[in-house]
């Protein structure tokens, strides 16, 4: 009810292996800039994503603060389904975790004699 009554602002998330870009159409984020909002979670400190099981038009992830002990949930309503939204995020994690594990414990053949 409450997003028929009151929506929310529209928006755009960018996702990619290095994390996910919001960029919100807003009245509150000022003129200077286009009327936009942008903002940029690294994968690194996003620790959970989905959407709702029973309600797919929903995603959301958490995000921990770079420097401080603190959380945030970011959650999104949309007019179709949010599952490819979620699998996206799936898919860049996956990417990111191989190329962390290449750079961290490259494998190396090794011929013994």
């Amino acid at each position: 009810m409450t997003v028929q009554f009151n929506p929310p602002s529209s928006c755009i998330l960018e996702i990619n292996m290095k994390g996910v870009k919001l960029a919100v159409q807003d009245d509150y984020c000022g003129y200077s800039r286009g009327n936009k909002c942008s903002h940029f979670f690294q994968l690194k400190n996003i620790s959970f994503c989905g959407y709702h099981p029973k309600n797919n038009k929903y995603f959301g992830f958490i995000t921990k603060h770079p420097a401080d002990q603190r959380f945030a949930c970011h959650v999104f309503v949309s007019e179709d389904s949010t599952k490819p939204m979620a699998e996206s995020v799936g898919r860049a994690f996956q990417l990111f975790y191989k190329e962390y594990v290449e750079y961290t414990c490259p494998t190396e053949d090794i011929y013994l004699e």
